[in-house]
């Protein structure tokens, strides 16, 4: 058998991904390759799919479409002081019958291939390598693969500070010192998130992607199948993008509303503000905000050479962001000036259109005053 463990990172595709891989869990079967579920309501969807005669495209319950991100959540919770589980996670077995519900499937179903899926592994080398220990022990396997996707960190960043945002995390702005925090994580130091598994795993083979490169090979999905060379059967119900963006030049609105306004009202305003966004005329792109400064730039390039120099031998790839110089090219339009240009656009009708009364007089007495650092 041959085990698969995919990393992620964050924000290269890996929700589409693992939608893909469970809704087409049956048929993958049929062709060796096993997308374990973790817990009951993964173990009621393969019983339903296997008496309604197979595979449908349907949304799934998170635990059921991430059930490796309830694995891995509950063995960092169990083992890592004051880590945060998430809520839908929270009510699930330990981790020990996690892990031996995966067995059991191998056990009955011995499959060719074992596919472990989540972001979230990426953790396990900054705060808990003992559990990636843990996994080697848990399976048995003659072949291991090791695959990561990762981007550039300017535009990762920037993806992953919006997440968070997303989910209404209370956030300084990265063009000032909300950048700083990320340096010395897994979310700044790439190799970081690499070592515990090389260490753990020193013969397994190592997929180390570049986003644009995976992007151009067919998205998180195809190039998943083509790096993993895994039997994948024809036919497949294909992935659909699952995150929807905010755009570059609202995301200073959503983070100052996390921070104004009651985390119920604020969700409320997070979930609205996609519907604003399709009425505005002439959003910038994305591509030209200026989500940093000159200042910050820089000392993302001072921070990420040395972290840069070992993922490039780690890959044996050098360099291994060929284009990492433009990490430090400013882009044409400040954040703040995106955003005022934003702000002079709404009238009370138009945010009425979108929002409950809290959010019309919040945006319109930030239209009024206007943002500023």
């Amino acid at each position: 058998m041959k085990i698969v463990f995919y990393l992620g990172h964050r924000k290269t595709g890996s929700t589409s991904l693992q939608q893909f891989l469970a809704q087409n869990s049956t048929r993958l079967l049929r062709n060796g390759i096993l997308y374990p579920f973790v817990e009951a309501s993964g173990m009621a969807y393969q019983l339903q799919k296997a008496i309604q005669g197979g595979d449908a495209a349907i949304e799934l319950p998170i635990p059921v479409r991430e059930a490796h991100s309830a694995l891995a959540q509950k063995m960092l919770s169990e083992n890592v002081p004051n880590w945060g589980c998430p809520v839908y996670y929270r009510h699930l077995p330990v981790s020990g019958q996690l892990l031996r519900m995966i067995q059991n499937q191998v056990d009955f179903l011995q499959p060719d291939a074992l596919l472990l899926v989540s972001e979230v592994f990426s953790n396990f080398s900054e705060q808990s390598p003992d559990q990636i220990r843990r996994l080697a022990d848990a399976f048995d396997a003659d072949e291991k693969q090791i695959y990561i996707c990762l981007r550039r960190p300017d535009e990762y960043l920037v993806a992953w500070h919006k997440q968070r945002l997303k989910f209404g995390s209370k956030l300084r702005p990265l063009r000032s010192d909300g950048l700083q925090p990320y340096f010395p994580t897994i979310h700044f130091d790439y190799a970081m998130c690499l070592e515990g598994w090389i260490n753990t795993f020193p013969r397994a083979e190592l997929s180390v992607r570049r986003y644009s490169d995976a992007y151009a090979n067919g998205g998180s999905v195809g190039d998943f199948m083509a790096q993993t060379g895994l039997n994948f059967p024809d036919g497949l119900i294909p992935a659909k993008s699952l995150n929807r963006s905010i755009p570059h030049a609202l995301l200073e609105i959503v983070r100052l509303s996390n921070a104004a306004l009651p985390p119920p009202q604020a969700k409320s305003f997070r979930l609205s503000i996609l519907g604003l966004s399709d009425d505005l005329e002439g959003l910038p792109s994305n591509n030209d905000v200026e989500m940093f400064g000159a200042e910050n730039r820089e000392r993302m390039m001072e921070h990420f050479a040395p972290v840069h120099d070992k993922l490039s031998k780690i890959t044996g790839e050098i360099p291994f962001f060929p284009d990492l110089p433009d990490m430090a090219q400013l882009r044409p339009i400040p954040e703040l000036e995106a955003v005022n240009a934003v702000l002079s656009q709404l009238d009370k009708r138009l945010v009425k259109r979108h929002f409950d009364q809290q959010g019309v007089e919040f945006l319109m007495e930030l239209k009024n005053r206007g943002v500023h650092d």
